[in-house]
């Protein structure tokens, strides 16, 4: 049972927490807060270009926590924003289910934080489109992923 959504304030993310929210049981409506800080990493000259296209040599888009595209962010740019929503997270303990609607590259960025895995460990993270993170109090964080076309469901225990 989710008593709160905190979403990137990107239209798909902000479409598919307003979905989940309306689905919840019960009466009671569950809330959407729009957290900027969960906004995308930006790819710069990259962004909506077909991932083959820019990375030709089939390497990672962001190998290292410093690298990013060109005129892009890096994963290291986005913790300052992103640590803002993990402190907002840590003050709402007691709130009971929070749900995290983000995007793959800065769920990466997220999940350091939240998990306090070092930039090495946070790099190796395989975030697919379609996951969904449920937190709970005791930092219990299940991974959901929502596509059609898997049923894998993970678990993380810290």
């Amino acid at each position: 049972n989710i008593s709160l959504i905190l979403s990137s304030p990107q239209g798909r993310a902000v479409t598919t927490s307003r979905l989940i929210a309306a689905a919840q049981p019960g009466d009671k409506a569950r809330p959407v807060v729009i957290a900027d800080g969960l906004t995308e990493l930006s790819c710069g000259h990259w962004e909506k270009r077909p991932r083959a296209e820019a990375l030709k040599d089939g390497h990672s888009l962001r190998p290292g926590w410093g690298d990013r595209p060109p005129g892009g962010e890096s994963y290291y740019d986005g913790e300052a924003r992103v640590w803002a929503v993990v402190e907002q997270l840590r003050a709402m303990r007691g709130s009971g289910q929070i749900l995290l609607v983000g995007h793959p590259e800065i769920n990466i960025v997220f999940l350091k934080l939240w998990l306090e895995l070092t930039q090495k460990q946070a790099v190796q993270i395989r975030q697919p489109q379609g996951a969904i993170y449920v937190l709970s109090e005791e930092r219990l964080l299940r991974q959901m992923d929502v596509s059609l076309s898997s049923d894998r469901d993970r678990i993380y225990r810290i």
